[in-house]
Formats: structure tokens, C-alpha cells, sequence
């Protein structure tokens, strides 16, 4: 009987783990702003074959608890067992989902790592890009290109100076 109770045990575990990756990935995209983690990412299904192997290894204890309630009666090693069963599934759904939230927000740290370190980069390229276009902005003349040739109305210290008559007398 206990390993057809086995399937409902994990499905309420895959909801817990399903549910946490979701909220982590909802909120890296809303908070953080950086892309949900994906299961693809690195280590993400070992990290759930894993974990749910583990839930499965405490879900054998049931095995122990009903074997110590025999001692006692039948009756009470159902009853104990049953009770275990109510008990298992709501710690594997709150360990399950804990453990969803650790890998996602794991993903989401290495992405944000890996953010911060292109940042340098986009901002330097965003300097550049921003000097070149200042230098696209502003007139296009070097000494070299005024040298030899007549000064005209206002390049030159002379023209500063009044070219008027002094008065006379």
C-alpha cells in the first residue's frame, strides 16, 4: 500500500519544487530584472534528481514507523503511519519547495554575476560610443588645416583688434 502512496508523495513534492521555481523566476524578472532561470541551466536537473531522491529516502521511514507501531498494535501502527504519511507530505512539499528556491536562486545569482561582469564592458563601449558622437558633433577643424591659409573674420588674434581708424584730432 505504502508504495502506491509513493506517486501522491511525489506529486505533492514536484508542486512544492515547481511552485518556488516559479515565484524565484517571476521575481528575478520583475526584481532583479535579469532573465527566470531555465531547467537547461547548469546543474539545475541534477539538482532536482538529487533532492528528489533525498525526499524519497525520508519518505522510507514510514516503513520504520509502522514496523515500531506493530510493537504496540495494528491499529496504532496504521494510525502512527497514517499520521506520518499527513506529516511527510507537508515537510517533503515545504523541503521540496526550499530546496527549487536554493537551485533557482543559485541560477539567478551565477546570471547576475555574469551581468555585472559585462557591465564594465557596456559601459566602456557606451563612453566610446558617446565620445564618438561628440566628435561627430563638433566642427571638424585642426591646426594643421588653418596653417598657410588666410585667416579669415575671427579666426585669428588680429581680427580681435579694431581695424577702424584711430581718430583724428
Amino acid at each position: 500500500m505504502w508504495e502506491l502512496l509513493r506517486l501522491p508523495f511525489n506529486f505533492v513534492c514536484l508542486l512544492g519544487a515547481w511552485l518556488a521555481w516559479g515565484i524565484v523566476g517571476k521575481v528575478a524578472v520583475g526584481v532583479d530584472e535579469v532573465p527566470a532561470p531555465k531547467l537547461g541551466d547548469t546543474g539545475v536537473i541534477s539538482g532536482f534528481i538529487l533532492g528528489l531522491g533525498m525526499l524519497n529516502v525520508a519518505y522510507c521511514l514510514i516503513y520504520a514507523v509502522e514496523f515500531l507501531g506493530r510493537a504496540v498494535s495494528v491499529g496504532t501502527a496504521r494510525a502512527l503511519a497514517s499520521f506520518s504519511y499527513a506529516v511527510g507530505c507537508v515537510i517533503g512539499f515545504i523541503v521540496a519547495g526550499m530546496g527549487s528556491a536554493d537551485i533557482a536562486q543559485s541560477v539567478v545569482s551565477a546570471i547576475r554575476l555574469t551581468v555585472l561582469e559585462e557591465v564594465p564592458v557596456m559601459e566602456e563601449a557606451l563612453t566610446l560610443q558617446g565620445e564618438a558622437a561628440a566628435e561627430a558633433q563638433m566642427p571638424n577643424q585642426s591646426i594643421e588645416t588653418n596653417v598657410g591659409s588666410r585667416p579669415s573674420s575671427g579666426d585669428s588674434p588680429a581680427s580681435e583688434t579694431s581695424s577702424k581708424p584711430a581718430p583724428r584730432g
